[in-house]
């Protein structure tokens, strides 16, 4: 008996180990002072009296004290049975925060905080002093229904002697100690916001991440290891991703800065470069230039002519003036006289600019000799078979 009570103590300890450990990266942690992480705390704070009541027996038996009076005995575990009730009122509450969140999501998100937290409060206050009333009524005011109150003081404290104690009670308990200690191991492996929290407050965390880290995996050319990974990394479609929530993701290779990823090939190129235009790179002064030539230019060919790589949009021309190239509009004679004529040329994949009346003037890919993948503007054309503006 001795030698089961200690296991018991001993999955006990660890519990209570575990959840004073999730109370304090509670409060440390500005990010966890959510609804729903405070109810998670304030259980964990609950259920640590009621791990020490369940050391009681051990610690008795210890002493050489073969008997205990049962009103002593529950005056020993009186605190515990008021946690134990009060840690089922706030589980009670997280179940119920939880549906709230799901079934209304929009109300959950604009509701006062501060007043559900007070009323969830409320509720696992008066629920705890009426239950453990009628625990007190119980053994004192009715004497001869304790028998009926052995159901409830058993499951803490085990001071009966009958053979069903050895089969049932042990493993019992021992299982409701794994149980009440498995908050701060579930919420660490499944909760990355935990996690985080818990390596930033414990060195020997901390170690143990940095020595995962040393076997970092290896990442292609352009590519380096981010141990806090976006989930909207830059690629050659949208370049500028506007609609990305601040949220860290599981480590991964990701582009260097300067370089998108092509998901054609999942490989991170400089953005003319990728297989959406198929256009090869050359090297210039020690940075990535792309060019629509099957030859290449050479590192001397921006020297040689500083318009080699300069992209001009419609209605101006570079020139060259002082070794600097310049886009400069062109002469009014020249200029064409389309909707292209007042219409922005960006990227495509970054958006374009139309005119409000038909023909619009679009901006597509460009087939001309330009260096890098411009837009060019291009003025659809009626077609009178299918009813509708073509390019």
């Amino acid at each position: 008996m001795l030698l089961q009570n200690g296991v018991l103590t001993l999955l006990c300890l660890t519990g209570v180990a575990l959840n004073v450990t999730l109370v304090k990266i509670t409060l440390k942690n500005r990010l966890l002072h959510g609804r729903c992480n405070i109810l998670i705390a304030m259980n964990a704070a609950a259920i640590t009296p009621l791990l020490f009541g369940m050391c009681v027996k051990f610690f008795i038996l210890l002493s050489g004290i073969s008997f205990i009076q049962l009103r002593n005995c529950y005056i020993i575990v009186c605190t515990s049975l008021i946690s134990a009730a009060f840690a089922t009122s706030i589980q009670l509450c997280i179940g119920l925060d939880r549906l709230l969140s799901v079934l209304f999501p929009i109300w959950y998100m604009t509701s006062d905080k501060y007043k559900s937290f007070c009323m969830f409060l409320a509720f696992c206050c008066v629920r705890t002093i009426y239950l453990n009333a009628l625990y007190f009524y119980a053994m004192t005011r009715r004497p001869d229904k304790l028998g009926n109150m052995w159901r409830v003081i058993i499951p803490y404290v085990n001071f009966n002697a009958f053979d069903m104690e050895y089969y049932v009670a042990f493993p019992t308990n021992c299982l409701y100690a794994i149980a009440f200690s498995s908050n701060m191991p579930i919420l660490y492996i499944f909760s990355s916001e935990y996690r985080r929290a818990f390596q930033q407050h414990y060195k020997s965390s901390k170690q143990l991440s940095s020595c995962k880290n040393s076997f970092t995996p290896k990442c292609g050319a352009n590519q380096i290891y981010n141990e806090c990974s976006s989930g909207c990394e830059p690629n050659c479609q949208d370049t500028e991703p506007q609609a990305c929530a601040a949220v860290c993701g599981p480590g991964r290779c990701q582009c260097q800065n300067g370089f998108f990823r092509d998901l054609t090939n999942n490989n991170c190129v400089p953005l003319c470069c990728s297989s959406l235009f198929q256009w090869p790179c050359v090297a210039v002064n020690g940075s990535a230039v792309c060019t629509n030539s099957s030859t290449n230019p050479g590192p001397t060919a921006e020297a040689e002519n500083p318009c080699a790589f300069t992209s001009c949009i419609t209605g101006t021309e570079c020139v060259v003036r002082n070794g600097q190239a310049g886009c400069l509009p062109l002469p009014s004679d020249s200029a064409p006289a389309n909707p292209c004529a007042f219409t922005f040329v960006r990227l495509a994949q970054n958006g374009q600019v139309q005119s409000s009346m038909p023909p619009i003037a679009a901006c597509v890919p460009s087939a001309n000799n330009a260096p890098c993948p411009i837009a060019a503007c291009v003025t659809p054309v009626y077609n009178e078979s299918i009813n509708k503006f073509i390019n």
